[in-house]
C-alpha cells in the first residue's frame, strides 16, 4: 500500500491495515479469519521517513507480508535490496491524485515499473477522489483490464455504508 506522505501512510496502517489483513484471510482461506489478527498470520510493516532504518531491517529480516509505505522509502530501500518488490501481488495507491503533483509521479511511476517485475500475478488498486487526466493516463498504463466505477454507484453504496453506520 502507498501513501504520499508519511502522515497518511502511518494513518493507513493504524486504521486500514487489519481490515486489509482480514480480507485477505477470507481470500486465502486462513484457518482463523475470526481470531485476532497476529503477526504469525500476516505481518505488516510502516516504511516511511521518520521510522528508523535499524528497526526496518530487522523487521523486514523476519519477513513482512503487508507493507505500508511512501514512495521514496520504499524506493531507497529496494534500491538498496534491503527489500524486495519481486513477490508484491496487489498494489494499493491510496490518493493517487496527489501522486500525480511533482516528483511523486516520476515515483510511483519508479514502483510500478518494480513490481511489474513481480514473480507473481499482481492487482493493481488505484484509489482517488478526482481522475485528472494524467492518472487516467497512468491506469491504463499500469492496469491490464482497468474499471472505474461510476461515481453514482460509489456514491450509493457510501450512504448505504453511511446509513448502516448510523442505524
Amino acid at each position: 500500500m502507498m501513501a504520499p506522505t508519511r502522515e497518511l501512510a502511518q494513518q493507513v496502517s493504524r486504521l486500514y491495515c487489519k481490515q486489509f489483513v482480514a480480507g485477505l484471510r477470507r481470500q486465502t482461506g486462513d484457518p482463523n479469519p475470526g481470531g485476532t489478527l497476529t503477526k504469525t498470520s500476516y505481518s505488516t510493516l510502516l516504511v516511511c521517513g521518520g521510522v528508523p532504518k535499524k528497526d526496518l531491517l530487522t523487521e523486514i529480516e523476519k519477513g513482512v507480508d503487508v507493507v505500508v509505505a511512501t514512495p521514496g522509502r520504499l524506493l531507497h530501500l529496494s534500491g538498496e535490496e534491503t527489500l524486495s518488490l519481486d513477490q508484491v501481488a496487489y498494489l494499493v495507491v491510496d490518493e493517487a491524485d496527489r501522486f500525480m503533483q511533482g516528483s511523486l509521479e516520476d515515483e510511483l511511476r519508479k514502483v510500478i515499473g518494480k513490481v511489474t517485475e513481480s514473480l507473481r500475478p499482481r492487482q493493481t488498486l488505484l484509489f482517488s477522489a478526482t481522475l485528472p487526466n494524467n492518472l487516467e493516463r497512468l491506469a491504463r498504463s499500469a492496469v491490464l483490464d482497468p474499471v472505474r466505477p461510476a461515481s453514482q454507484y460509489v456514491a450509493l453504496a457510501l450512504s448505504r455504508r453511511a446509513a448502516r453506520v448510523m442505524l
